[in-house]
């Protein structure tokens, strides 16, 4: 028996056709909705995208879980730490958008969903991103002229990097003094 029937023949035996096949259709629907969602409701581009990551996403899993014949589809193949690591990415990538849409109550919303996560499933976005959420919630509640919240969290912004080197110190004089500037006035 050759390679390439040997590959067809094993192909065929674990049914990778079925989800191939669905992939591929669910993959082409999802693609025709979001091609069609602009032009009909005004949705922003930073959102499609968003829309079609989690298109993707859901597809790999309906694929999966029609090859399983049965199984939940509900990413329980997956652990679920990876399943609430990548809702809290896209709790990031959401409020991000709707910043760049100029919808700060909707960004503050999902930066504190972010933060609602629990920290063991996300200490690789923490790394990165931790520091910049606390920083913007900041900011966004600062321009709401709420000073309470924006002391909070510019407060927590601080706090990880209260024993850093000095360059990484004097990125933080700015808000240092904005924190200052909202502990008199109250």
């Amino acid at each position: 028996m050759t390679v390439v029937r040997r590959l067809i023949v094993e192909a065929h035996r674990r049914s990778l056709w079925q989800v191939f096949t669905v992939y591929a259709a669910v993959s082409w629907a999802a693609y025709q909705v979001l091609d069609a969602l602009p032009g009909l409701i005004g949705v922003p581009a930073s959102l499609l995208e968003m829309a079609a990551i989690q298109a993707i996403a859901l597809d790999s899993g309906f694929a999966m879980a029609y090859r399983k014949k049965g199984a939940y589809l509900s990413n329980s193949f997956r652990p679920q730490s990876e399943v609430v690591a990548a809702y809290s990415a896209a709790y990031r990538l959401r409020a991000q958008s709707y910043e760049r849409a100029n919808q700060p109550d909707s960004a503050i919303a999902y930066y504190e969903k972010y933060l609602d996560v629990p920290r063991i499933y996300r200490p690789t976005m923490d790394a990165t991103a931790l520091s910049p959420t606390l920083l913007r919630l900041g900011e966004l509640y600062d321009t709401r002229d709420n000073a309470e919240k924006a002391k909070l969290y510019y407060a927590r912004t601080l706090e990880p990097w209260k024993d850093a080197d000095p360059p990484f110190q004097a990125r933080l004089v700015l808000v240092r003094a904005r924190l200052a500037v909202l502990t008199r006035e109250r």
